[in-house]
């Protein structure tokens, strides 16, 4: 949501500076229903809420992530015919 723009410092002095960090940041949205606040943090959502912003626990954002990288790897084609036969030569010279 602010990511690239969040007062590091403020963060890390504390959980309750983040807190109204993240508010203001909400309050300065022209557009908060346009944002979405991740967490599971009860106060912070009912804030958010009153706010107009959409709001996610970290356990909605995991699900939503989850099948992305669920993804199965696409498997390697059979090699053909003469691969085979090639690869035979070659480990056959070898023994």
């Amino acid at each position: 949501m602010f990511a690239d723009d969040v007062d590091r410092k403020a963060l890390e002095v504390g959980a309750l500076q983040a807190f109204e960090v993240l508010l203001e940041r909400l309050r300065r949205d022209p557009n908060p229903r346009g944002s979405i606040l991740v967490s599971s943090d009860r106060e912070l959502r009912d804030a958010a809420r009153r706010l107009g912003a959409r709001l996610w626990t970290a356990e909605e954002l995991l699900n939503r992530m989850e099948p992305a990288g669920r993804e199965e790897p696409e498997k390697p084609r059979e090699p053909s015919d003469r691969e085979v036969e090639s690869w035979l030569e070659i480990f056959e010279e070898r023994t």
